[in-house]
């Protein structure tokens, strides 16, 4: 049961220790570079408005900025931007983004496109003023889905940057190839003695 389980995720993320395994100092940096830029760059209009709240003694409930669907249009432009880096193929690359990682960034793009929708669509008809609003949208769940979006997406991002970032030499290949081979060979051994 377990193998059929792991069979089933092995060709969806195939690569993913390799990008780990050959990722330098200097690709993690820039990967976490990229994440600092991006989250307060583009995180900005929030914290930045809750900064400035607070330096003129004003304030405002955490879900009060994120009611509206506003970080799923923040994770819909990083997952948007994260497919083309994702779709480019760099030629004798060793290693290559999971075509996986496509499909998830569309599922979360879907997500994001639901969540917004939702919330526009429903002030929309609550518009006419009513007494009681004809549809009610759930405001904590709104807020626990963008979150939940935004680690999601953030997450995927990172992983398309670091990814990106890992160029390897012929060198470096043939290195971790031949530490691979050598691996198995001690583990071949192993299980071979165990069973003489």
């Amino acid at each position: 049961m377990l193998r059929a389980i792991a069979n089933f995720f092995t060709p969806i993320l195939p690569r993913l220790p390799v990008v780990f395994t050959l990722a330098s100092r200097s690709h993690w940096r820039d990967a976490w570079g990229w994440l600092g830029y991006t989250l307060l760059g583009g995180l900005l209009p929030f914290w930045g408005t809750a900064l400035i709240l607070l330096l003129i003694h004003r304030g405002q409930a955490f879900g009060a900025y994120f009611e509206n669907g506003e970080l799923a249009v923040f994770c819909a432009g990083v997952l948007a931007s994260a497919i083309p880096v994702m779709q480019r193929r760099v030629k004798d690359a060793p290693v290559e983004q999971p075509g996986s990682l496509n499909f998830l960034a569309l599922l979360f793009i879907a997500v994001a496109l639901l969540l917004f929708a939702s919330v526009t669509i429903t002030r929309q008809i609550n518009a006419n003023g009513a007494v009681i609003p004809p549809v009610v949208l759930n405001g904590d769940a709104v807020l626990y889905v963008s979150l939940a979006l935004l680690v999601l997406s953030i997450a995927l991002g990172f992983l398309v940057e670091l990814t990106n970032n890992v160029r390897v030499t012929r060198g470096d290949l043939q290195a971790f190839e031949e530490r691979r081979e050598s691996t198995l060979a001690e583990q071949f051994d192993r299980a071979r003695r165990g069973q003489t």
